[in-house]
């Protein structure tokens, strides 16, 4: 564009010049001032036109290219608007779905009846929906009261397990993430039994007219290491203070003494000893 500005400002330079020397010519006046001036001062104009054109084609230009640029932020500003809602509504509807799952089921001890001072285990069965490997994905949170350790939480935690110190009936709570809780089937701890226990005739030993009779207690075991701790005799023969006791019977008589045996955890049984009948 410049070029032709240019072009156009030489040509009218040509025909000022020979307007002025054929000026000059009929006057007879010698000016070479005043073409010079004209010549200057056309040069003025053109340059001045040629910067006003450049100016006003620069500006033009750099109006397009701001205008292309802004364009161009404006195009990406609403790409990266659209990406981003398209990814929070992603994220939206994954999180719904998640939250619209719901695990359902039920709870019941391993085994309905436990002795004192032994774990008791406390299983989830899930009925809905079919995909048993959902509750990998979910927190549980027990509550087991009566076992030393009361809480227990975790992803997938399906099973659970406490030690119950005290005999009596109790029962367990679980909530699946943050869900309705459910009450689990109860459990029965008993006190530890003493099993095996027998109470014979240790030794008959005849005085004159008397017979002295020895009863032991023996071959008692106790559940869960609940070893016997505390021994009654019955009134008619007299202990001592432990698993042994006497008495003398006399001749046509019979005794057949009892004795209660009890173990540390309050477990007791009564046994009854061997009879003896004197002749």
């Amino acid at each position: 564009m410049k070029r032709k500005i240019l072009s156009v400002a030489a040509f009218s330079l040509g025909i000022l010049a020979c307007d002025d020397t054929n000026l000059q010519a009929v006057s007879g006046i010698d000016t070479p001032m005043s073409s010079t001036a004209v010549v200057s001062s056309s040069s003025e104009g053109i340059s001045s036109a040629a910067e006003s054109s450049s100016a006003a084609n620069s500006s033009s230009a750099g109006s397009s290219s701001s205008e292309a640029i802004s364009s161009l932020v404006s195009e990406k500003s609403s790409s990266s608007f659209s990406s981003s809602s398209k990814a929070k509504s992603s994220s939206s509807a994954k999180s719904s779905s998640s939250a619209a799952l719901k695990i359902l089921g039920t709870c019941a001890p391993e085994q309905d009846t436990i002795v004192m001072g032994k774990l008791g285990s406390w299983i989830f069965t899930q009925t809905s929906p079919a995909d048993e490997s959902l509750a990998e994905t979910v927190k549980f949170r027990w509550e087991i009261p009566g076992t030393y350790e009361e809480k227990a939480s975790g992803k997938g935690k399906t099973v659970v397990s406490g030690t119950y110190p005290e005999d009596g009936v109790f029962t367990a709570k679980l909530s699946i993430d943050g869900g309705d809780t459910i009450t689990c089937s109860e459990i029965t701890v008993r006190k530890p039994k003493l099993l095996g226990c027998e109470c014979n005739q240790k030794s008959v030993n005849t005085y004159d007219d008397k017979t002295e009779v020895v009863w032991a207690l023996e071959n008692c075991v106790g559940e869960n290491d609940a070893g016997l701790s505390k021994v009654f005799w019955s009134e008619n023969v007299t202990s001592n203070g432990w698993t042994e006791a006497k008495a003398q019977v006399a001749p046509g008589d019979s005794l057949t003494p009892e004795v209660r045996a009890q173990n540390g955890a309050g477990y007791e049984v009564t046994v009854t000893c061997e009879q003896y009948k004197s002749e």
